[in-house]
Order: structure tokens, then C-alpha cells, then sequence
């Protein structure tokens, strides 16, 4: 069970790296606000994902 935990996190914590770095980006073009929605969405994904894990 640990194993799984563990593994669980370090998706968890890849996933959350990778928003924030899209997020932060400003090379890329884009406006900061068309950004900020993405993320803002993705972490609503990662929200729904987690809640439905702990039912």
C-alpha cells in the first residue's frame, strides 16, 4: 500500500510541476490571463481526480 501512495505522490507532484510551469512560461506567447485559465483548469482536474479517489 505504501508503494502505491508513493507512487500516487510523485504523479501528484509531476502533474502539479508541470502546471505551474505552463503557467509561468511567458516565452511562449499567450496572454498571462489565457495562461492563468488553463492552469486554473487543469487544477480543477486534478481536484475532481483527487476527490474521486477518496471516495
Amino acid at each position: 500500500m505504501g508503494e502505491v501512495i508513493e507512487q500516487l505522490t510523485a504523479r501528484l507532484n509531476e502533474r502539479k510541476r508541470r502546471i505551474e510551469s505552463g503557467w509561468q512560461r511567458r516565452s511562449e506567447g499567450g496572454s498571462d490571463t489565457e495562461r492563468l485559465r488553463v492552469a486554473l483548469r487543469e487544477y480543477r482536474s486534478l481536484l475532481d481526480q483527487l476527490t474521486a479517489v477518496s471516495r
